[in-house]
C-alpha cells in the first residue's frame, strides 16, 4: 500500500480551514475519513471550512457519492465537489462516510458491514467488525471527539477497504506517559500493543486488527502528526509525512478471498 495522504494538502486562507484534494486521482475510504474529521475539528475550533475537490470529475463524482459533500454542508462548511449526483441503491458495496459518535454507533456500522461481507468470507467478515469495534471505540476513549468512518468493496480490484479517522489528540499525546517521544514512536508503540492504561489485556485494538488484516494477505496506514507507517503480510514501511495530521487515521485493504466472489459484492 502506498501512501495516500500525499496529494492531500491543508492550509489556512482567509480565516478558514481549505482541505486541498485537486492532486487526488483515487478517492479512498482513508480521504474521506480525514476530510470529515477536518471539518468536524474546524468547527470545533470556530474556523470556517472548504474542501477543494479532486481536479478529475471520476473522483469528485464518487466522494459526492460517498456523502463528503452533504456531511460537510451539515457541519456548516463548504465544498466544490459535484451537486448534481444521482445516486443510486449501492448499499451492498458501499459504507458511506458516517460519524461514529458513541459506542453504539460503533457497534451499529461493525454489525451494518459484517452483515455486508459475511456471505463472502466470514474470516474477512470477522476481522471487519474487529476493527471497526477496536479502533472505533478506541476514538471514543482516547480522542475524546467524534470519529468517522467509511468503507467500500472494489469488485474490479478484487478487494476492500475501511478507514476509520478523527481530528483529536492523536497517538503521540496518548501514549507519551508510555515512552513515545515523537508521533514514528508512538505509532510504533501503538501497533505493538501499548496503551495508556497498564492493563496486560487493554490497548491491544490497532495490534490485533493489524495481526488480522495482514494474516488475511492486506495491509494497514497509521497516521498521526507527521508520521505514516504502512504494514503488510512481511513488510513495514515508515514515512515522514509532510501534511501532518492532528489525530489518527487508520486504513485496512483487505483482498478478496477469491475473484468468483467479486461479482457479489458488485
Amino acid at each position: 500500500m502506498e501512501s495516500h495522504l500525499a496529494a492531500m494538502h491543508t492550509r489556512e486562507d482567509d480565516g478558514r480551514l481549505v482541505v486541498d484534494l485537486t492532486g487526488v486521482r483515487t478517492i479512498r475510504p482513508v480521504h474521506m475519513v480525514a476530510v470529515l474529521a477536518r471539518a468536524r475539528a474546524a468547527r470545533e475550533d470556530g474556523l470556517a471550512f472548504h474542501l477543494d475537490g479532486p481536479a478529475l470529475r471520476d473522483p469528485g463524482v464518487y466522494a459526492a457519492r460517498m456523502r463528503v459533500g452533504s456531511s460537510i454542508e451539515r457541519l456548516g462548511g463548504t465544498h466544490t465537489l459535484p451537486t448534481d449526483i444521482v445516486e443510486h441503491d449501492r448499499a451492498r458495496s458501499l459504507l458511506e462516510v458516517s460519524s461514529i459518535a458513541t459506542r453504539d454507533e460503533v457497534r451499529a456500522l461493525a454489525k451494518l458491514v459484517h452483515g455486508k461481507v459475511t456471505p463472502v468470507d466470514p474470516a474477512l467478515a470477522n476481522a471487519l467488525w474487529e476493527g471497526i469495534c477496536e479502533i472505533g471505540m478506541n476514538v471514543q476513549e482516547h480522542a475524546e471527539t467524534v470519529g468517522y468512518v467509511a468503507a467500500q468493496t472494489m469488485p474490479n480490484l478484487g478487494e476492500l477497504r475501511f478507514a476509520i479517522g478523527d481530528a483529536g489528540r492523536g497517538i503521540l499525546s496518548t501514549l507519551r506517559p508510555r515512552g513515545a517521544t515523537d508521533h514514528r514512536t508512538a505509532i510504533d508503540l501503538a501497533l505493538s500493543g501499548v496503551s495508556r492504561h497498564l492493563e496486560a489485556d487493554s490497548g491491544t485494538g490497532i495490534r490485533e486488527t493489524t495481526r488480522l488484516v495482514t494474516e488475511l494477505s492486506g495491509a494497514v496506514l497509521l497516521a498521526s502528526g507527521d508520521a505514516e507507517v504502512v504494514v503488510g503480510e512481511t513488510t513495514r514501511t515508515a514515512r515522514v509525512n509532510a501534511a501532518s495530521f492532528s489525530g489518527t487515521l487508520f486504513e485496512a485493504t483487505i483482498p478478496l478471498p477469491s475473484g468468483r466472489h467479486a461479482a457479489r459484492l458488485s
